[in-house]
């Protein structure tokens, strides 16, 4: 089962901290930014197995992708397969364009996809969310990329992230990610 996606880069205008909520779906930022029509594409290959194994290449390069590779375990669940996933990152990582976040995101999209699963567009934001934090890579990129856009978080954690651009989550293509105007993403504007 093979499968695709895309998720944006996403550079912070201005942020806050908020993490010292104890339920770590809380923890976050509030502020704002905006989405780049680069990102990370990423493509999955799921084989049945024996056991669960998951590769990760990231430009073509193994790598340890810790934070993709939470998103695909937690997706997977119990089921067994050799995951073969593979990150295309459009934008250089460590320079504040959000591609651990897009990465894990578009891996979360992706082994959805293959799965077949239909879990919950919100949900794969939430998990992705989680892995960032955990990791430490990210308090609210994940967040900003699942609305896409110019966005407002308006609450720490993965509950709350309006855009003034937001449409049908990931999909590949310069500009596929931006649509009608105004919707709010996940959780209830406070706007």
């Amino acid at each position: 089962m093979i499968a695709r996606a895309f998720a944006p880069g996403h550079v912070t205008g201005f942020f806050v901290i908020k993490d010292r909520h104890r339920d770590i779906r809380k923890k976050g930022s509030l502020g704002a930014g905006f989405c780049l029509s680069k990102g990370a594409i990423t493509i999955v290959n799921l084989r049945k197995s024996t056991q669960q194994k998951i590769e990760i290449l990231i430009n073509g390069k193994k790598s340890g992708a810790e934070v993709s590779r939470y998103v695909a375990k937690k997706i997977l669940g119990e089921k067994k397969y050799h995951a073969i996933i593979k990150s295309t990152l459009q934008l250089p990582v460590s320079q504040g364009f959000g591609m651990s976040g897009a990465g894990a995101l578009s891996t979360g999209i992706a082994v959805n996809r293959a799965l077949k699963s239909n879990l919950p567009f919100n949900k794969i934001v939430e998990i992705a969310h989680e892995s960032e934090i955990k990791n430490k890579t990210g308090l609210g990129d994940v967040v900003a990329e699942g609305a896409g856009g110019v966005d407002g978080k308006c609450a720490g954690g993965h509950f709350c992230a309006v855009s003034a651009e937001a449409s049908d989550p990931g999909d590949e293509g310069e500009g596929s990610w931006f649509g009608a105007a105004g919707r709010v993403v996940a959780g209830e504007s406070r706007w």
